[in-house]
């Protein structure tokens, strides 16, 4: 095969923005786009090597293997083990489980995989998996495998090329078919390879293009608008791609055309070809795959150590540290295992013996940690009694809250039935996550007064008909657990209702930032009403918002319209998971009763201001809204309470912990008891 330097170039193209956006610099917003440039440009690689060896009469699986063996384990290896004294020293016990269970995925090349079983709602945030980024090795490595055994099979370029084809169109069609239904889910349509396998396969029609004979020349003018043109296409998916974006999706096509577009047409006679060649570039993409395998851990290890975001300044040199370490290990580790004077372990059998051993090791280490819960006992008693908190959950999340896609049985659910001993409830909870992490204490709260309670609630679902969440597409599940309760509710002779959801970040679309450090884990959750699905809004769009808001008055009035409800006010986010802040502080020298956190109450009012504002002008005579914002802001002192002598109140950054819940309780239960005692169409007492 021979060497095209434009090629490595395009790696620096790739390789780079990936670490921009990884480090959270405000530039290059889609950034993680250079993900996908690497897939096309390993479907291209790839399959031009293995025609070459079919056109040579070279073709090997074996020998295949072996390279592959030597470009991708040595350096990974390393990785792997350069990172476990700072896992061991900084993570704690689920974050050192987690890292266990990654290591023993990355090791058998099933990363992607493992993160597409275990994200959700929940998931642990990115921040602290180091090992997060091997995702797309996963997705080549699979690719890798069974490729060749396709090309073995097929032999002829006819076929091949055939073959590509309708795999890629089956691939591509498979990923619009899930964007489109929200099926199988947008975790799947990410991780996984037979939605991502139409990038690779984009990559080796371009090497089949480029080794037909027959093939047209376009004149160099052309030639130069073409790549021109790709790396355009490239940039501006880098540009105006952010995290809201949908992805996969028929955006990808600008950066996987994009680079075949620089690989097609950026040779070394026109300009594009000779930028992509140029040292710097060339330089940077020899060490890409190194450089790939250390940004991530570098930016987690400096996270969990400051417990902060990535400043700018910062961001800028854990880069340069980045390539520094990938430069030492492409001349240290991968040179001498590839193309050194006589490679190490110049047998292939001892090649692939050392491969498994090291392999093996590496993941009994990391299933150790995982059946060994974490190894809690390498913390100190009190973070670890704090941190354990981080999986507390309530009896009513195991049994009585339901997520994406969940059908909710038919009502009433016998595990749910413990606050309603005769049957009939006075109060129904209904919500989302919020609502389900304080339906325990509020029905404990209301029991005490002796009132009945049924809860049931839904993840990611405020409990109004005819909404869903955008990024999970309207296959979610929210309105048909809205309608059914609502059913139900009118049916089972209830007296009031509850409502408890994450109001804010329905109308804002975005997740939280605190402006000191703590930026909530997860993607854009923005809610819309089912009749615009097809509009697909983004967090930001203002006809969005003002229709979720217009949706959540009318639902609220039209509850109201039967029987009194109790509306609760958004729950103050943090952007910190709090436990594991505290855990952290406990575990650095501070004493457990220093380890408070708080938030800018300034903050908190310009997050939620403009809901709060919606919920205090709502005017109907069997509406009592529950505000709980003041039982954590003191806006004299101009702070939220995160925790309450060094414990806990929210079990992540925006949950409620047990603690968390026990304090607003009281709180709701006094707000239904004058719900109840309002006579129908006369104002609500206020308290």
């Amino acid at each position: 095969m021979k060497y095209r330097p434009e090629i490595d170039g395009l790696r620096a193209l790739a390789v780079l923005p990936v670490m921009v956006f990884h480090a959270g610099l405000p530039v290059l917003t889609g950034g993680y786009v250079g993900v996908d440039v690497f897939f096309v440009i390993s479907g291209y690689l790839i399959t031009t090597i293995l025609i070459d060896d079919i056109a040579g009469g070279r073709f090997s699986i074996a020998r295949f293997y072996e390279r592959r063996v030597r470009r991708i384990l040595p350096a990974l290896f390393v990785v792997i083990v350069a990172c476990v004294p700072f896992a061991w020293m900084w993570m704690l016990p689920e974050e050192f489980k987690s890292f266990g269970q990654s290591v023993v995925a990355t090791v058998l090349f099933s990363n992607n995989v493992l993160l597409w079983l275990t994200s959700g709602y929940f998931a642990q945030a990115a921040e602290t998996k180091p090992l997060l980024h091997t995702w797309s090795l996963g997705v080549e490595e699979q690719f890798y495998i069974l490729f060749p055994l396709l090309l073995a099979v097929l032999v002829r370029p006819g076929r091949i090329a055939l073959a590509i084809a309708v795999l890629g169109a089956a691939s591509m069609a498979l990923m619009l078919w899930s964007v489109q239904t929200g099926t199988p889910g947008s975790e799947a349509r990410f991780y996984l390879l037979p939605t991502r396998a139409w990038e690779l396969l984009a990559g080796s029609a371009a090497a089949l293009w480029l080794r037909r004979p027959d093939r047209p020349v376009p004149a160099r003018a052309l030639r130069s608008g073409l790549a021109g043109l790709g790396i355009a296409l490239v940039a501006v998916a880098m540009v105006a791609f952010d995290r809201g974006t949908d992805f996969p999706s028929l955006w990808t096509v600008l950066p996987v055309a994009g680079t075949v577009l620089l690989i097609l047409f950026a040779g070394p006679d026109e300009p594009v070809g000779r930028l992509m060649g140029h040292r710097l570039p060339v330089a940077i993409g020899l060490v890409s795959y190194s450089a790939y395998l250390w940004h991530q851990p570098v930016f987690v290890f400096y996270k969990l150590r400051m417990m902060e975001e990535i400043a700018p300044l910062a961001a800028l040199g854990l880069i340069a540290l980045s390539l520094g370490l990938a430069a030492l290990t492409w001349r240290f580790v991968e040179q001498p295992f590839r193309t050194g004077p006589v490679p190490l372990l110049p047998r292939r059998g001892m090649l692939f013996a050392t491969a498994t051993a090291a392999g093996l090791a590496l993941c009994a280490g990391g299933l150790a940690a995982h059946l060994l819960r974490g190894m809690p006992e390498r913390l100190a008693p009190e973070a670890r009694a704090v941190a354990k908190i981080a999986k507390a959950r309530s009896p009513h999340q195991t049994s009585c809250e339901f997520g994406p896609w969940e059908d909710v049985p038919a009502h009433p659910i016998a595990a749910c039935t413990g606050f309603m001993p005769s049957g009939t409830p006075d109060v129904v909870i209904i919500g989302d996550s919020h609502a389900g992490a304080m339906a325990q204490d509020i029905q404990q709260s209301l029991q005490a007064v002796g009132l009945e309670s049924y809860a049931v609630t839904y993840l990611g679902c405020p409990a109004i008909p005819g909404l869903y969440r955008v990024d999970l597409g309207p296959r979610h599940g929210c309105d048909a657990y809205a309608t059914a309760m609502q059913d139900w509710i009118a049916a089972s002779g209830a007296r009031a209702v509850v409502i408890a959801a994450r109001w804010t970040i329905g109308w804002a679309g975005d997740r939280f930032d605190n402006g000191e450090g703590g930026v909530a884990d997860g993607d854009p959750n923005p809610i819309d009403l089912l009749a615009h699905a097809s509009d697909r809004a983004g967090a930001g769009d203002p006809a969005r918002r003002a229709r979720f808001l217009d949706a959540v008055e009318r639902g609220l009035a039209g509850m109201a319209d039967r029987l009194p409800v109790v509306v609760v006010d958004p729950v103050p986010e943090t952007g910190w998971r709090i436990p594991e802040r505290v855990a952290r502080l406990i575990q650095t020298g501070h004493a457990p009763e220093a380890a408070d956190v708080t938030t800018s109450y300034a903050v908190y009012r310009a997050r939620n201001g403009v809901v709060l504002d919606r919920l205090g002008a709502l005017d109907h005579p069997r509406l009592v809204r529950a505000e709980i914002g003041p039982l954590f802001c003191d806006p004299d002192a101009g702070r939220c309470e995160a925790t309450e002598e060094g414990q806990p109140l929210y079990f992540d950054n925006n949950h409620l912990s047990a603690a968390g819940a026990a304090r607003i309780a009281p709180t709701i239960r006094d707000a239904v008891r004058a719900a109840l005692a309002t006579p129908a169409g006369a104002a609500p007492a206020q308290d």
